[in-house]
């Protein structure tokens, strides 16, 4: 009963892991186009590149682990105490890593701008970032839902 509840954020979560997998192999393979940008791109990618790399796989490389392990125990796990501990920790991580994983991707749109492929590394950078809002979102309704619905042994007793 709980458990589907719960799957929404779950899923969610899951799939944020997902698309930040895919950024970072997107991001760690980006080429620059020198005619774009000229002298300012590259004293820009010369000037941030490494902090900026540091700081988009420091953010979503937790974002990541944290997301699979409690995503992956919120669809196999079905007691309410449990789903609402799961999503608590999953929401705590999202709250803490989201200043870092936004300045990481305000930093990632600056240089999908100059990048070869920038129209659909800028979409998918959009996309990331309001998919992450959504599971913030999500995991928060996810709580109340769970702390409003009521114990399953208090429904079965009364029912006796």
């Amino acid at each position: 009963m709980y458990n589907k509840k719960s799957r929404v954020s779950a899923i969610m979560a899951i799939t944020n892991a997902a698309l930040f997998i895919g950024f970072m192999i997107m991001f760690s393979t980006l080429t620059y186009n020198a005619e774009k940008g000229g002298l300012s791109a590259a004293f820009f990618i010369f000037l941030f590149g490494a902090y900026g790399s540091v700081l988009v796989y420091a953010s979503a490389i937790p974002f990541v682990l944290v997301s699979l392990i409690f995503g992956i125990n919120m669809l196999f796990h079905k007691t309410r105490e449990k789903l609402i501990s799961y999503n608590k920790r999953l929401l705590i991580a999202t709250c803490v890593l989201l200043p870092f994983i936004a300045l990481g991707l305000t930093y990632v749109a600056e240089l999908f701008l100059m990048s070869a492929i920038n129209l659909f590394s800028g979409i998918y950078t959009f996309f990331i970032g309001a998919l992450y809002v959504a599971g913030l979102i999500t995991q928060i309704v996810t709580i109340v839902v769970l702390k409003k619905s009521s114990e399953e042994s208090t429904a079965t007793d009364s029912s006796n």
